[in-house]
């Protein structure tokens, strides 16, 4: 692959013009370098100065540029002055050149020059810094603009303190793990020490707060006590985590009318003014920021009062009885009385204080009258008159428990009753339980009937009156099956590639026998699930993680579940890249190679990728691999040890210009990515160096001739170079040996962005002027040198 740019340096050479013949240089100009500038700062003006062999007081010296610009805003005088304000950034290159003249004689003298004004000011742009936590990694890398970017930066703390645990690189990377809490202020300064010998500073003030890991978490039970209408309550709220103490606050919903909420206690207060269920958010918040949540709901209770209803159950005499009376508001538990004053319950009869349960067996028929009183925990009181017929004309006669039923499913069932007087009315008395959701009791018929939602047994007072207003009652219990659930939690146990797996999947609710599928997905090849048992089992032959849906169904219901099954791969044998040297020299191709240290079960993919860090200036496009471009696909087949390339051997090609050279692999198997941490890495550094002469060779030309040097520099950089001239046979030189500057051409350039596809390769053209005979050099050796030494000497002959 060839590389070839060319540029001139006839401006800067001139000075070389009647050096071969002997004759005296009349003019020299002395000046050879000018200091730098500062954008919008006034130039400290220079003065170009020259040697002449004429006085320069009767024959004076004008100066003017002949080829390039001085920086904007600067100009030349006639009399050799540079001043002004620059007004734009850069590196200005420029030729100056001196004339004297006199009584027929005139002379002048080129020398070229350059004016450096550096870029805008230094600033810290990085407006804020991120928040973080106790315990938990911290990285935030600051940023900056202006003057000398790509120069030495050095980021320090100026004054304050950061967060214990966090540190602040020289590169500007503020990391660590912060050990505590709370809000630091610290000042940055940022240095930046220039390639031109400047030194600019930006400082910038900031503040990181620290929060607790931990987060803010309100402990009270969702469900606060209980209140009473016009009874004081009083509730303490708690929390943990966060940084202490708390401030609180209502998020969402209403208190109950007549408490409040302490902010700065989290204690909830005061004596509720309604009845009702009260649902609230309140949220506790930290000095640092923090907020925990938390919802919450109080039931307000108001007077108490009975309700079941007045006319009781029929009960019948010799027949056991069982009512429960029941009663709202107020706060339990309740304590039940009869009021003897007021009418005696049935003989036989009795009522218990504790659970409000009227029991026994009646011993005679007729219709009672009796107040019944409850009291609740806060000694509210409510009475009521009931009235119990122990008639024994009506009886319901359908065994309990009723058939069972299934959610979904279609349920029907027959109450019967007998004696009284047809026809009879069927209703569910309150004083027991409701039916189960989705059925209902036709009052006309006595059927049960419709469709269960919910599952759960269910116990409810069944209750039958006659034509002539005669009562019977009975207690029910239906079961209505659970629902089904596949139990088995996920995600599944996972397990190895090539060994035997078994897992027994179960199920709740339902009726067994269950039928197993899979509704959706797979799972890993080699395994299978049974139907009839439901268990998986097998020997894997993938890996990797899969996500499988599994049905259970019985006859009535179906349930099913997603699953995740992780089948892990074998571990990686070590793997190394070998071959590539740690320095290596520029414009080589080492050759490498990929092994493991023991062969893998599996087939291995990846991909080799390479990476260039220039010491200097931008990239090399010609470091790359040997097969073209910067990643290169490899394979390991199962069972082998060695990496197989599309294009075998595989090569670096390290380039002309000094930097690193970072060669990274990424390994998958299976479709995954099973690349170690760290990924397996290996370094090449590209040694800054002397220049390199390739080759060296002279064209002849009208009044003289040109010498062509192609070569590199690995640190994009040529200071000189030095030529010795070899006189042709019988010829006398005056000037054998040529000392060259070569900065100023070089760096302009290795600045310009047409040369970064060539490394740091060049093609240098130097014309010499020889005046008398044009056959009077034979050959010549030239030198390149630079700040780290000089080249081989090449030979360069007719």
């Amino acid at each position: 692959m060839r590389r070839r740019i060319c540029f001139h340096c006839i401006a800067i050479l001139m000075l070389a013009a009647g050096l071969v013949s002997g004759q005296p240089q009349y003019l020299v100009i002395n000046t050879t370098s000018l200091p730098n500038g500062t954008l919008g700062v006034t130039y400290a003006s220079q003065t170009l100065t020259a040697t002449s062999q004429y006085d320069q007081t009767y024959y004076p010296i004008s100066w003017s540029i002949v080829s390039g610009n001085l920086s904007a805003g600067l100009s030349l005088s006639s009399a050799g002055v540079i001043s002004g304000v620059p007004s734009a950034t850069g590196l200005a290159s420029f030729t100056v050149e001196a004339d004297q003249s006199g009584e027929g004689w005139a002379y002048s003298a080129q020398q070229p020059l350059s004016i450096f004004v550096p870029g805008s000011p230094l600033a810290i742009t990085t407006p804020a810094l991120s928040p973080g936590k106790v315990g938990v990694s911290y990285s935030q890398t600051l940023a900056a603009t202006g003057s000398g970017q790509g120069d030495t930066l050095v980021w320090t703390v100026s004054s304050g303190s950061l967060p214990p645990g966090l540190s602040l690189s020289q590169d500007g990377l503020l990391s660590g793990t912060p050990a505590t809490f709370g809000s630091f202020s610290f000042a940055i300064q940022l240095t930046d020490t220039s390639s031109y010998g400047m030194v600019n500073t930006a400082a910038a003030s900031y503040t990181v707060i620290i929060t607790s890991s931990v987060p803010i978490t309100i402990t009270n039970n969702p469900t606060l006590a209980v209140g009473t209408v016009g009874v004081a309550y009083t509730q303490q709220m708690t929390a943990t985590g966060g940084a202490p103490p708390y401030t609180w606050n209502v998020a969402g919903g209403v208190l109950p009318g007549g408490v409040t909420l302490n902010a700065t206690k989290g204690q909830l207060s005061g004596t509720p003014a309604s009845a009702g269920t009260f649902s609230f958010q309140l949220s506790a918040s930290d000095q640092l920021g923090g907020t925990g949540t938390g919802a919450f709901t109080i039931v307000v209770t108001s007077s108490v009062s009975i309700s079941t209803a007045a006319l009781l159950p029929a009960g019948s005499p010799g027949v056991p009885y069982s009512l429960a009376f029941s009663a709202t508001g107020g706060a339990t538990p309740y304590t039940w009385w009869v009021l003897s004053q007021q009418g005696p319950l049935p003989p036989g009869l009795n009522l218990d204080p504790q659970t409000g349960r009227l029991s026994g067996t009646p011993t005679t028929s007729g219709s009672y009258q009796f107040t019944v009183e409850v009291i609740d925990v806060n000694g509210l009181t409510a009475t009521k008159l009931f009235t119990l017929n122990t008639t024994g004309t009506i009886t319901i006669g359908t065994q309990s428990p009723l058939a069972s039923g299934a959610v979904g499913t279609a349920y029907q069932a027959l109450l019967q009753a007998s004696g009284g007087t047809a026809p009879y009315t069927w209703s569910v008395l309150a004083q027991a339980g409701p039916l189960p959701p989705g059925l209902a009791l036709d009052p006309s018929s006595g059927r049960l009937t419709g469709t269960p939602t919910a599952s759960g047994s269910y116990q409810f007072l069944a209750g039958v009156a006659d034509a002539t207003g005669s009562i019977g009652s009975k207690l029910f219990t239906v079961n209505i099956a659970v629902l089904l659930v596949i139990a088995t939690p996920s995600p599944l146990p996972g397990g190895p590639i090539g060994s035997p797996y078994q897992l027994q999947l179960t199920a709740t609710g339902g009726t067994p026998p269950f039928t197993w599928s899979i509704a959706s997905g797979a799972l890993p090849a080699g395994l299978a699930l049974d139907p009839s048992t439901g268990l998986i089992s097998g020997t894997p032959t993938a890996g990797g993680s899969f996500t499988v849906t599994v049905g259970a169904k019985d006859a009535v219901q179906s349930a099913t579940k997603a699953y995740q099954l992780t089948i892990a791969l074998p571990a990686l044998p070590a793997m190394t890249i070998t071959g590539l040297p740690a320095a290596a020299p520029p414009a080589t191709q080492p050759a490498m190679s990929i092994s493991l240290s023991a062969a893998y079960s599996l087939d291995l993919t990846g991909v080799v990728t390479l990476t260039f860090a220039p010491a200097s200036g931008s990239d090399d496009p010609a470091v790359q691999f040997t097969s073209g471009g910067r990643s290169v696909d490899f394979q390991i087949p199962a069972g082998t040890t060695q990496a197989v390339f599309g294009s075998s051997p595989l090569g670096v090609q390290t380039g002309t210009v000094a930097g690193t050279i970072t060669i990274t692999l990424q390994i998958l198997a299976a479709g995954a990515d099973i690349t170690p941490t760290p990924a397996p890495t290996e370094v090449i550094q590209i040694a800054a160096a002397p220049p390199v002469i390739t080759s060296a060779g002279l064209t002849s030309g009208a009044g003289g001739f040109t010498l062509t040097v192609i070569g590199y520099a690995t640190t994009r950089e040529v200071t000189g170079a030095t030529v010795h001239l070899t006189p042709a046979s019988g010829t006398t030189l005056a000037t054998s040996d040529f000392t060259i500057p070569l900065t100023t051409v070089f760096t302009a350039w290795y600045q310009d962005p047409a040369s970064a596809q060539y490394g740091s390769q060049f093609s240098l053209s130097i014309p010499f002027t020889v005046q008398n005979a044009a056959n009077a050099i034979s050959s010549l050796t030239v030198t390149l040198t630079n700040s780290q030494g000089s080249s081989a000497a090449a030979n360069a002959t007719f």
